[in-house]
């Protein structure tokens, strides 16, 4: 395709998506449309923050119980040391 075919391709498209656009803003169920945008928009939120949060309760959780698991270890080590110590 030359570059005069690329340029008409692409005004036509631009207009039909502008022409879309145009019908959408302009039509009787203006609202209607923009409440299901809206409402999607919503929902995506919602799930998006209960994964955020779900996810740092795992995170959490995990470090919690690496951090017990680390301190259990520790406090085998020591006890180790000192039992090697009084030997």
């Amino acid at each position: 395709m030359t570059n005069q075919g690329k340029i008409l391709t692409s005004l036509f498209a631009g207009a039909a998506v502008g022409a879309v656009i145009a019908l959408i803003m302009c039509s009787d169920k203006e609202n209607e449309i923009k409440n299901k945008i809206s409402d999607w928009a919503s929902d995506v939120v919602n799930h998006t923050k209960d994964f955020i949060s779900k996810t740092k309760s795992k995170a959490s959780d995990t470090s919690n119980l690496v951090e017990k698991k680390v301190s259990a270890a520790s406090n085998t080590i020591q006890n180790k040391v000192n039992e090697l110590k009084n030997v």
